[in-house]
């Protein structure tokens, strides 16, 4: 497990040692990030390269995650998440709506159960990227695995992306 690096006051602080810094901080808060751009050309549900985390049987998380999305308006995104089996909870988004068209004038904050209907993500256009932030609760029963976040174009139009620098963790519950 890494350990924070420690700074004296007034130090002048590289490019290198704040990159640095936030790696072992995404290490020790469980943090994974995507490294590159996920692309989605239809709706079909795939899972998310890099936004996956293990979690063990018999135990209950909260899922937090910040994912960095663009797409044309006439495709949208839409999540959804793979689970051990057996595991159940609910999940949440709050990000742009269907009928946004800008990143503030309409408001998605939609809830699901685990493993049911995806939560659709509006996008306002290729190249405009807006956030959203993603809440969940997952309850493990019987079996550890990993928890996956899926994603796909809500109607197939060009190119959605889940983009690099999005976000995931599960935090386990005492």
């Amino acid at each position: 497990m890494a350990s924070l690096a420690q700074f004296l006051a007034g130090q002048t602080l590289t490019a290198d040692q704040l990159n640095a810094l936030i790696d072992d901080i995404n290490e020790l808060t469980g943090w994974v990030t995507t490294t590159s751009d996920f692309p989605k050309t239809n709706t079909t549900l795939a899972a998310v390269t890099g936004l996956v985390v293990p979690v063990g049987a018999n135990s209950n998380y909260v899922i937090d995650g910040v994912f960095y999305v663009d797409g044309p308006t006439a495709g949208d995104i839409k999540f959804n998440s793979t689970q051990p089996a057996g595991a159940t909870g609910t999940h949440s988004i709050q990000a742009a709506d269907t009928t946004a068209s800008t990143p503030f004038n309409a408001l998605n904050l939609g809830i699901q159960s685990i493993g049911g209907s995806s939560i659709v993500v509006g996008c306002i256009g290729a190249g405009t990227t807006l956030c959203v932030v993603y809440r969940g609760e997952l309850v493990t029963v019987g079996a550890a695995g990993n928890f996956q976040i899926t994603a796909a174009q809500n109607a197939a139009s060009g190119t959605s992306n889940v983009k690099a620098g999005s976000r995931l963790r599960a935090v386990k519950r005492p």
